[in-house]
């Protein structure tokens, strides 16, 4: 499974994920930077992609257009690259459970607390 990071991802997380997702990118290294939602989404569904990103607008692109693209919103609030990147590493059983069930658009990460 692929992941495609939306821009309010760094894109400097794309290599710790990897080895955990291979073929993850980002929206700038598609040269999407520019693209609405919805392109971004329509590309993601074509390209096999699940979308990350913390905002409620795939929420609601996914709840108008049905799926796919799965969806992995993340509530982490403001964090560190580091933690990003622990958070989509940490859960990928859940992520990848989440993605194959095709009556789940979408799977919520939350941050890991001690």
């Amino acid at each position: 499974m692929k992941l495609l990071l939306d821009e309010n991802i760094s894109r400097r997380i794309v290599p710790a994920l990897l080895s955990t997702y291979p073929g993850t990118s980002h929206v700038v290294i598609e040269g999407l930077e520019a693209a609405t939602d919805l392109e971004v989404s329509n590309f993601a569904r074509a390209k096999g992609f699940a979308i990350v990103s913390k905002d409620d607008d795939f929420v609601a692109l996914s709840n108008l257009h049905g799926q796919p693209p799965r969806l992995d919103k993340l509530t982490l609030g403001n964090c560190s690259n580091e933690e990003v990147a622990a958070a989509l590493t940490g859960q990928q059983q859940l992520v990848e459970a989440a993605i194959a069930d095709p009556t789940d658009a979408m799977v919520e990460l939350i941050p890991a607390r001690p």
